[in-house]
């Protein structure tokens, strides 16, 4: 009786090695697959795939009507769309974004981002709220109402009850405009355009 016990033991732990040793498989094969390691030495390369870091750029309507050549023709230098930039959205509002990379030294960017809000009351909060801040500066002659905060290198347009944000990154060594003026130029051709 006491060797049945045993074999049924032995049965039993053979069964259990058997699984442990399936997932420990698993488990490699599955590091492998996604990370490209085994027992933590890189052994091949696997691209990321992941919505920020996509290299292909979403449809934006922002990016059409400001496009790298305007952006280059403003700021002096080659602009370079970003990849992995969110597509625009219609739903509740639309909202589009766009950003582009400048070829200087040190790294200089521009975002932009246009939306609707839900009507011109919620807009002028919007703006108001903007205008409050500490370092905020009017703009004149440029949509309903606009304001440029140094602090923030970000400027805010109202036009109706869309909202406008240009933000540009501080000078580099080629592309010497300011944030300010790069700001004003970008949103004059995005107010007038979309």
């Amino acid at each position: 009786m006491q060797i049945r016990n045993y074999k049924k033991y032995l049965t039993l732990k053979n069964i259990l090695i058997t699984i442990v040793a399936l997932l420990f498989i698993g488990l490699i094969t599955e590091r492998l697959i996604n990370k490209g390691t085994i027992f933590g030495y890189q052994i091949r390369h696997v691209k990321k795939s992941s919505i920020l870091s996509d290299d292909q750029p979403k449809p934006s309507k922002t990016c059409e009507t400001v496009n790298e050549e305007q952006i280059k023709n403003i700021m002096g230098v080659k602009a370079t769309r970003s990849g992995g930039t969110f597509g625009d959205r219609n739903e509740p509002t639309f909202i589009s974004t766009c950003t582009y990379k400048l070829e200087d030294t040190p790294f200089r960017t521009i975002t932009m981002v246009v939306r609707d809000t839900t009507d011109n009351d919620s807009a002028k909060k919007q703006i108001q709220s903007a205008v409050a801040r500490k370092g905020s500066e009017s703009v004149d002659k440029l949509g309903d109402e606009a304001t440029y905060s140094d602090s923030a290198n970000q400027l805010i347009v109202r036009k109706g009850k869309k909202i406008y944000t240009v933000s540009v990154s501080r000078p580099g060594q080629a592309s010497t405009i300011s944030s300010k003026d790069a700001s004003v130029a970008i949103a004059n051709l995005l107010v007038a355009n979309l």
